[in-house]
Protein backbone atom coordinates (compact mmCIF):
# COMPACT_ATOMS: atom_id res chain seq x y z
CA UNK A 1 0.00 0.00 0.00
CA UNK A 2 1.25 3.43 -0.93
CA UNK A 3 -0.16 6.82 -0.10
CA UNK A 4 -1.48 9.54 -2.36
CA UNK A 5 0.42 12.73 -1.61
CA UNK A 6 0.28 14.84 -4.77
CA UNK A 7 -2.43 17.48 -5.03
CA UNK A 8 -2.97 16.59 -8.69
CA UNK A 9 -3.76 12.99 -7.71
CA UNK A 10 -6.39 14.17 -5.24
CA UNK A 11 -7.89 16.51 -7.83
CA UNK A 12 -8.09 13.71 -10.37
CA UNK A 13 -10.85 12.09 -8.32
CA UNK A 14 -14.02 13.16 -10.08
CA UNK A 15 -17.73 13.02 -9.49
CA UNK A 16 -17.86 10.09 -11.91
CA UNK A 17 -15.84 7.88 -9.59
CA UNK A 18 -17.54 5.41 -7.30
CA UNK A 19 -18.45 6.98 -3.95
CA UNK A 20 -19.34 5.15 -0.75
CA UNK A 21 -21.00 7.14 2.02
CA UNK A 22 -21.19 6.15 5.63
CA UNK A 23 -22.35 8.05 8.65
CA UNK A 24 -18.87 9.47 9.19
CA UNK A 25 -16.86 9.00 5.98
CA UNK A 26 -16.89 9.62 2.25
CA UNK A 27 -14.79 7.05 0.38
CA UNK A 28 -14.07 7.67 -3.29
CA UNK A 29 -12.73 4.78 -5.36
CA UNK A 30 -11.17 4.76 -8.81
CA UNK A 31 -8.96 2.51 -10.85
CA UNK A 32 -5.33 3.33 -11.48
CA UNK A 33 -2.80 1.79 -13.84
CA UNK A 34 -0.53 0.51 -11.13
CA UNK A 35 -0.12 -2.91 -9.60
CA UNK A 36 -0.68 -1.64 -6.06
CA UNK A 37 -3.31 0.11 -3.97
CA UNK A 38 -2.95 3.77 -2.99
CA UNK A 39 -4.69 5.47 -0.08
CA UNK A 40 -5.30 9.18 0.24
CA UNK A 41 -6.74 10.76 3.38
CA UNK A 42 -8.13 14.28 3.56
CA UNK A 43 -9.09 15.92 6.84
CA UNK A 44 -10.22 19.53 6.96
CA UNK A 45 -9.12 21.94 9.66
CA UNK A 46 -12.79 22.10 10.59
CA UNK A 47 -12.43 18.55 11.88
CA UNK A 48 -10.38 19.73 14.82
CA UNK A 49 -6.90 20.49 15.98
CA UNK A 50 -3.82 18.87 14.49
CA UNK A 51 -3.78 16.15 17.13
CA UNK A 52 -7.35 15.10 16.30
CA UNK A 53 -6.71 15.19 12.55
CA UNK A 54 -3.58 13.07 12.92
CA UNK A 55 -5.42 10.57 15.13
CA UNK A 56 -8.05 10.25 12.40
CA UNK A 57 -5.36 9.64 9.77
CA UNK A 58 -3.65 7.00 11.90
CA UNK A 59 -6.94 5.23 12.56
CA UNK A 60 -7.84 5.18 8.87
CA UNK A 61 -4.41 3.85 7.88
CA UNK A 62 -4.54 1.09 10.47
CA UNK A 63 -8.12 0.10 9.58
CA UNK A 64 -7.10 0.01 5.92
CA UNK A 65 -4.11 -2.23 6.73
CA UNK A 66 -6.39 -4.60 8.62
CA UNK A 67 -9.00 -4.73 5.81
CA UNK A 68 -9.10 -6.85 2.68
CA UNK A 69 -8.84 -3.73 0.51
CA UNK A 70 -5.06 -3.59 0.76
CA UNK A 71 -4.81 -6.82 -1.25
CA UNK A 72 -6.60 -5.39 -4.29
CA UNK A 73 -4.39 -4.07 -7.06
CA UNK A 74 -4.77 -1.05 -9.28
CA UNK A 75 -7.19 0.96 -7.14
CA UNK A 76 -6.98 4.37 -5.46
CA UNK A 77 -9.00 5.17 -2.34
CA UNK A 78 -9.68 8.70 -1.10
CA UNK A 79 -11.10 8.86 2.43
CA UNK A 80 -12.60 12.06 3.84
CA UNK A 81 -14.23 12.78 7.18
CA UNK A 82 -17.74 14.21 7.03
CA UNK A 83 -18.33 15.39 10.57
CA UNK A 84 -16.22 16.83 13.29
CA UNK A 85 -17.40 14.08 15.58
CA UNK A 86 -14.68 11.88 17.04
CA UNK A 87 -14.71 8.69 15.01
CA UNK A 88 -13.64 5.49 16.70
CA UNK A 89 -11.43 2.89 15.10
CA UNK A 90 -14.32 0.40 15.05
CA UNK A 91 -16.55 2.81 13.10
CA UNK A 92 -13.83 3.43 10.53
CA UNK A 93 -13.17 -0.29 10.24
CA UNK A 94 -16.90 -0.97 9.73
CA UNK A 95 -17.06 1.62 6.95
CA UNK A 96 -14.09 0.08 5.17
CA UNK A 97 -15.57 -3.39 5.66
CA UNK A 98 -18.73 -2.20 3.91
CA UNK A 99 -16.65 -0.99 0.95
CA UNK A 100 -14.79 -4.30 0.90
CA UNK A 101 -18.06 -6.24 0.77
CA UNK A 102 -19.25 -4.05 -2.09
CA UNK A 103 -16.13 -4.94 -4.07
CA UNK A 104 -16.54 -8.66 -3.52
CA UNK A 105 -20.13 -8.48 -4.79
CA UNK A 106 -19.05 -6.95 -8.13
Amino acid sequence: MKTITQRSDFLSFSRKDTVYLSQYLVIQVRENRRAYVRLGITVSKRYGRAVERNQFRRRVKEAFRQSDLKDLGGIDFHVRAIHRLPISYEEIKASLQHVSQSFTQK
